[in-house]
């Protein structure tokens, strides 16, 4: 039986190639620390064409201090104008309170991310969430403060991120008038973070 197998060339079979190995030992990434913040070991692809360095400023502390805070790191750091600022409030008070005051402030683009959730006294819930710009915000707003009212627990963690579309000047009394108008109400413990470009 094997031998016009063999004379055919199929049996005993020829033993398949070893497949060919490619190893691959990638360079180390840099790491270190920004704002004391460890840093990520990966490091991202960024083309120096679409995106400049940053200088960052981070506080954490009720709103008027924050900002204080955050006016005098980009002023010691000679940064001349901000990019954009980011306002982080974890009471749902604050939140509501704010958001008139973020309205109203001339020549920026804010977008807002809110994530919460609130438990009816029958004992109901609903979480729920919102990302995008704050002049499509209306709807949702009056519905969840109206919900938020009637609620027995609630919780409300809001960013506000407001683009200055000219900057905000640093050399001048801008700064403190943006924390009059965002302070007057007495909004409380915030995280916030600004950005500028190095070429400021």
């Amino acid at each position: 039986m094997t031998r016009p197998l063999c004379a055919k060339g199929i049996w005993p079979r020829s033993p398949a190639p070893s497949p060919s190995v490619i190893t691959y030992s990638p360079s180390p990434e840099p790491s270190g620390t920004v704002n004391d913040r460890p840093t990520s070991t990966i490091a991202p692809s960024v083309s120096p064409t679409l995106s400049l360095p940053q200088h960052t400023f981070v506080a954490e502390a009720p709103l008027r201090e924050a900002l204080t805070q955050i006016w005098e790191q980009a002023r010691a750091a000679n940064v001349k104008t901000l990019a954009s600022l980011e306002i982080r409030l974890y009471d749902p008070n604050d939140a509501f309170m704010i958001l008139a005051d973020v309205r109203q402030l001339p020549e920026t683009k804010t977008t807002v991310s809110w994530q919460g959730n609130y438990q009816t006294v029958a004992g109901s819930q609903l979480d729920f969430g919102y990302e995008g710009d704050l002049n499509d915000l209306g709807p949702v707003e009056d519905f969840v403060a109206a919900q938020m009212r009637a609620a027995s627990e609630k919780e409300l963690h809001a960013t506000y991120a407001i683009a200055f579309s000219k900057g905000l000047e640093l050399t001048g009394n801008a700064p403190e008038q943006l924390t009059e108008r965002l302070c007057r109400q007495g909004v409380g413990a915030a995280y916030v973070r600004a950005s500028a470009s190095i070429a400021t």
